[in-house]
């Protein structure tokens, strides 16, 4: 307010340099112009350095940077990783150091860990049976095998959930009785469990090598034959829609695996019946002793090199499946058991999507890698028999693995997979998986042919 032409004048004062209007205004523009340039230069500087040993120096900062610019370093937010590079698979960095560094945690970290290191024991166990001379095969009451590697392997997972997450509710595909009444074969399984265990160092499988560093305590370990058979039983579970469970398919194709093909450990998490967390170890999926693909409900599927050092994970890398919008565009992946999946079905619903290219045919939940690395886009496995029901096992880990790289996955006439009904589906048959890109499409010819040859879900 000005003052009036009458008023008093103030006293003198002692001159005071101020900054006039225009100056300020400069300066703003100079601050303005720096928060924007300084902050780019220093995420330029972190993305040149995550990659070296030299990133873990610098958590602080690349939360900070990761907190800054989330929308613009990765699309989703709720990735939980800095994306370092672009390309099919893009490099990404572990935000484990940043979210350390800030006290917070993602979503079931610990249990995506410990599934990880679990399946790739498992997958040490899987290597060293397959190259011995006996594999201890058996053929159980549906005329499928189990072999050394399927109870070794579950027993060691096993053990690992029992280790960290002793609360948990387990559900496992095999059971201990052929070994109970079986000393020679219980003996057998145990040798190749310890020869796992103390095999992280060198990757070579002997209890008694001196370079082995021994068993991996954070994953537990297997004292003796009857800790061995009573791990395998902590399977037993029946229901699954209710609380913490874990479902365990410890050698995903036996048969793949005998023959030197594909096969899978696959190990998922359910809460209150919704798959949570996926793992799935493929020794012979890809060059360098295989892969393994996890997924965490909201933050995407990732893809690492399977490491015979399993105390440690090998830096992950981020995969989504092709963005294809017409069917036309897709190849199937089929199973290699014909017994396993109706193929002239398929091969009829193949024509009526226009589907042309020759179908690529790999056993077991390998069928769900392959679909999320972009080897394939359409996976169909449609009932030989209506009697027959699906079992969860086969089929949580791969789900999620798809759905987190992009996919959909429904049973045959649309519904989506219900993980609450126990160890097998029962409200679902058939399964179906592609991008979402062209799931309405695939669903809407599946479905009539399925009521076609199948009849109605209502009859289920």
């Amino acid at each position: 307010m000005r003052p009036s032409a009458g008023a008093a004048r103030s006293p003198p004062q002692s001159k005071v340099t101020t900054t006039t209007p225009r100056n300020k205004h400069s300066i703003s523009r100079v601050l303005i112009i720096l928060s924007i340039v300084l902050p780019v230069i220093l995420a330029i500087t972190i993305v040149g350095v995550a990659s070296t040993p030299q990133a873990v120096l610098f958590p602080r900062l690349q939360s900070f940077i990761v907190t800054r610019f989330s929308n613009t370093v990765c699309a989703n937010k709720r990735i939980g990783f800095l994306c370092l590079t672009s390309g099919p698979h893009r490099r990404i960095f572990s935000s484990r150091t940043m979210a350390t560094s800030t006290g917070a945690s993602l979503p079931f970290e610990r249990e995506r860990r410990v599934a990880e290191l679990a399946v790739q024991r498992a997958a040490v166990l899987s290597k060293a049976v397959y190259n011995s001379k006996v594999k201890g095969t058996l053929e159980k009451d549906d005329n499928s095998p189990v072999t050394i590697a399927d109870f070794g392997a579950q027993s060691l997972v096993f053990a690992s959930l029992d280790k960290n997450f002793p609360d948990d509710n387990i559900i496992g595909e095999e059971d201990s009785a052929d070994l109970r009444s079986n000393k020679e074969l219980t003996g057998l399984v145990f040798k190749a469990v310890t020869d796992a265990i103390y095999s992280n160092a060198t990757g070579q499988s002997s209890s008694s090598s001196s370079t082995s560093s021994g068993p991996v305590p954070e994953l537990g370990t297997v004292s003796n034959e009857t800790e061995m058979m009573d791990f395998i039983d902590k399977g037993r579970h029946t229901e699954s829609g209710k609380g913490r469970v874990w479902a365990l398919d410890p050698i995903d194709g036996t048969k793949g695996f005998l023959r030197g093909g594909q096969y899978a450990i696959a190990l998922a998490l359910l809460v209150d019946g919704v798959v949570e967390v996926g793992v799935l170890g493929c020794p012979n999926l890809g060059e360098d002793g295989g892969v393994l693909v996890s997924a965490v409900r909201g933050q995407g599927t990732v893809v690492r090199p399977l490491s015979s050092d399993f105390s440690t994970l090998a830096d992950p890398s981020r995969v989504t499946m092709k963005p294809i919008t017409t069917s036309s565009e897709a190849a199937f992946c089929e199973g290699v058991e014909s017994g396993h999946s109706n193929h002239n079905l398929q091969g009829k619903i193949a024509s009526g999507l226009g589907i042309t290219k020759d179908p690529v045919r790999y056993d077991s939940q390998v069928k769900y890698a392959a679909l999320a690395l972009g080897q394939a886009e359409i996976y169909l496995r449609l009932p030989t028999s209506m009697k027959y029901e699906e079992k969860i096992w086969d089929h949580a880990a791969g789900s999620l693995v798809v759905e987190e790289a992009g996919g959909a996955v429904f049973d045959m006439y649309g519904d989506k997979l219900d993980f609450t009904t126990g160890r097998t589906f029962k409200r679902n048959k058939g399964v179906i998986v592609m991008p979402k890109g062209i799931a309405e499409d695939v669903v809407r010819v599946v479905s009539e042919a399925a009521i076609e040859v199948y009849g109605a879900k209502s009859v289920l």
